[in-house]
């Protein structure tokens, strides 16, 4: 009788076990991919951004002055002069000038205020270049236009809104700190996001890349000299400050608008401190200077932190020069860990004072303004002799660390 023959596997799919009994494998499914998110016409992103990133920054203020505005002793049943106020300050923040019905403008930014919003603009550009695929430099300046534009319309409209009898805000102003602040920050946000900056770092040569990087030094090394100096003031001048609170009055209110003034101008007094720091000295009205040399004030506003203004200082305040020289040492130092020509040194150590002295300006320019008609129309630390003595004081102090450096290496 014939046996049909019948097809068995040797080797079955899963394979045998030791007992000899086949072991099938179960197939895994294939990884599905997540779907990418669509991208989104970069002009829509660009608006999107600018309003939330605006409604944020209003959102934060109205709640303060609101806060400040509700606990006051004695206050107006309406909120529209808190909302205008709120807005007024969001338009300070852009460097937009106020000008007062009695003359005169308000024109010193708040910059505690100006750095958040930016960093609020930051991450809103991010999330920009993230949902437009961006991969290159040309991309993250698309976005920087995207974002800037419709930002600065934004604060340009709303100078509507911060108008009242006392105040007018000044459209144009607005426009262009909106657009420069915007732009700035949409910069920074979509380069890093899109991975661009070490390209773009690697296309300079080599002796720029070690400027900057000596720059950044010396810059960590002024700030921290000035908030040294802040720190030493205030601690000085505490019952100063404290005297001057008491007499302002106004209850809770008050005290809580204060502190936030007081916050939102802490980077305005870093700046100032910088001049001080620089020699050159700030002022608090038309004719007044404080100054290493000497101390010539009027009347200040009631303002805690202007308690810590010296009435007077003696011969050891110069030794607040220290702060530049040793800052340029800082970044003499790093300049000349591949160099021992002299010629070199010098000439980069030119280059470094000159960056210095455009950031001093830009410090200069900042952190001062008017604030109020008459003799207040001048705050702030000086936009000439501020940069020069930065710039003269730096290169002095990494000229000298520099040939010291060569001189140990050769």
């Amino acid at each position: 009788m014939a046996i049909p023959l019948v097809a068995i596997p040797v080797f079955p799919p899963g394979g045998w076990d030791h007992s000899g009994v086949s072991v099938t494998t179960a197939r895994r499914p294939e990884a599905i991919d997540a779907p990418a998110p669509a991208r989104l016409p970069r002009v829509l992103l660009g608006v999107a951004a600018a309003v939330w990133a605006a409604v944020l920054g209003l959102a934060f203020l109205v709640c303060a002055v609101l806060a400040a505005w509700v606990s006051a002793d004695h206050h107006d049943p309406s909120l529209r002069p808190a909302l205008a106020t709120a807005v007024q300050a969001w338009l300070l923040a852009h460097r937009d000038l106020l000008r007062l019905h009695a003359g005169g403008t308000i024109g010193i930014a708040p910059l505690g205020v100006t750095l958040g919003l930016y960093l609020v603009l930051d991450r809103c550009a991010r999330w920009m270049a993230r949902r437009s695929a961006v991969t290159d430099a040309a991309g993250a300046l698309g976005v920087a236009g995207a974002l800037a534009v419709p930002y600065g319309v934004t604060a340009a409209l709303l100078t509507v809104a911060g108008k009242t009898p006392a105040v007018l805000p000044d459209p144009l102003a607005a426009l262009g700190g909106g657009l420069a602040l915007a732009f700035a920050a949409g910069l920074g946000g979509a380069f890093r996001e899109a991975g661009c900056w070490p390209d773009l770092r690697d296309r300079f040569p080599a002796s720029w890349r070690l400027t900057a990087a000596a720059a950044a030094r010396t810059g960590v090394v002024l700030a921290v000299g000035a908030a040294g100096l802040v720190a030493a003031a205030a601690g000085l001048r505490f019952p100063a400050m404290v005297r001057t609170a008491d007499q302002v009055g106004g209850g809770v209110g008050s005290g809580i608008l204060l502190g936030l003034l007081s916050v939102a101008y802490l980077p305005n007094f870093l700046g100032w401190a910088l001049g001080f720091a620089a020699g050159s000295g700030f002022a608090v009205g038309v004719g007044t200077t404080v100054a290493p040399g000497g101390v010539r004030l009027g009347p200040v506003p009631m303002l805690p932190p202007l308690g810590a203004i010296p009435e007077s200082v003696s011969a050891l305040a110069w030794c607040v020069l220290a702060i530049p020289l040793a800052a340029g040492a800082a970044g003499g130092w790093r300049l000349a860990e591949n160099t021992l020509s002299r010629r070199v040194l010098l000439l980069r150590a030119a280059a470094l004072a000159g960056a210095l002295a455009m950031l001093a300006a830009a410090v200069a320019w900042l952190s001062g303004g008017s604030i109020g008609p008459g003799r207040m129309a001048v705050v702030g630390p000086s936009l000439f002799w501020t940069p020069l003595a930065v710039g003269a004081e730096v290169f002095a102090g990494a000229a000298a660390a520099g040939w010291l450096r060569s001189r140990q290496v050769a």
